[in-house]
């Protein structure tokens, strides 16, 4: 299994940050300088890859183009932008989360960072009336003591539909390296006029931006 870098602007302190994590996750590391294929899935499949991460321009247009190239992804994958200036070693994990069932899934990909790297782990539940979003992170809490990791929390102040506003400022608060967030599950009018929220988050952060998109049979790292 390997790591495929999509480095479309030649970005050497991309490249060095992907072999780190090559090393790190103990994967071979492919580099291309674009991705042009009709089925980014069936793609990967065959070339045995098993995490996806773009060197892309901090243009919205180029953002979404490999967003929608990813919508129906198994597989995680990264986006690493110029203005991403905090580029080194994973120590903290960012993973924000909401009411939707498919944020347990990001309990598996966190476990595995945590044991390849050592990195803490941010929880930042959201602010809602309901308690789903409590109970995913205490789920996501219980799965990650497994790969003994420390486990912190911070009060989100957005509910589940909101979150994504809050997120980049959090990061800052926690000093993360690395933001994990779950992509839409659906577009609606608001994502199509002013573009969804992942879009916003790799916009506006600091650090990389892992995603996975919210499907039922999703692929796992594994260790």
């Amino acid at each position: 299994m390997k790591i495929l870098h999509i480095n479309s602007i030649d970005s050497d302190p991309h490249r060095r940050y992907v072999a780190w994590l090559g090393k790190a996750m103990e994967r071979e590391v492919t580099e291309q300088q674009r991705l042009v294929v009709d089925d980014v899935e069936a793609y990967c499949e065959q070339q045995g890859v098993d995490l996806l991460v773009f060197s892309t321009a901090n243009e919205r247009h180029d953002i979404q183009h490999r967003l929608d190239q990813c919508r129906t992804l198994r597989l995680p994958y990264m986006f690493l932008l110029p203005s991403m200036r905090k580029l080194q070693p994973l120590r903290r994990l960012l993973l924000p989360v909401t009411m939707l069932e498919e944020e347990i899934y990001k309990a598996q990909l966190a476990g595995t960072l945590v044991r390849r790297t050592g990195c803490r782990v941010c929880l930042l539940p959201a602010h809602d009336y309901g308690t789903k979003a409590q109970q995913n992170a205490d789920k996501i809490a219980t799965a990650l003591a497994q790969a003994q990791a420390d486990v912190v929390r911070l009060e989100a102040m957005k509910d589940s539909f909101h979150l994504y506003k809050e997120v980049t400022d959090r990061q800052k608060d926690f000093l993360s390296d690395m933001i994990f967030w779950t992509a839409s599950r659906d577009y609606g009018l608001d994502d199509l006029l002013f573009g969804p929220p992942e879009r916003r988050i790799i916009m506006q952060s600091q650090v990389p931006v892992m995603l996975v998109s919210p499907r039922a049979d999703l692929f796992s790292l594994c260790d």
